[in-house]
């Protein structure tokens, strides 16, 4: 009902989880990680996809806005209170 009233047009952004994944054993040892990406709209211009494979956890950020103040914040939040890893293809830095 929300979207048949209001569509895509007062989100701020959409943020899927796809859960953890599972591998056959023999596929294990090739795959590190998994990146699930939601690539961003001109009505959600900023995207997040969540995953997991074992005990990695990716999140994955999409955006088409240069601002990187959202981001920023969470991944310092982030970093706070848990051991993570940063990587990024520095678009918009």
């Amino acid at each position: 009902m929300a979207f048949e009233l209001f569509e895509d047009k007062i989100k701020t952004m959409t943020i899927s989880n796809f859960g953890n994944i599972t591998l056959p054993d023999d596929m294990k040892k090739y795959i590190s990680h998994f990146e699930a990406v939601v690539y961003p709209t001109i009505n959600s211009p900023l995207n997040c996809g969540v995953c997991s494979l074992g005990d990695k956890l990716s999140i994955t950020f999409n955006r088409t806005v240069l601002e990187t103040d959202i981001i920023k914040y969470f991944f310092q939040y982030i970093s706070n209170i848990a051991e993570v890893e940063i990587y990024s293809n520095d678009f918009g830095v």
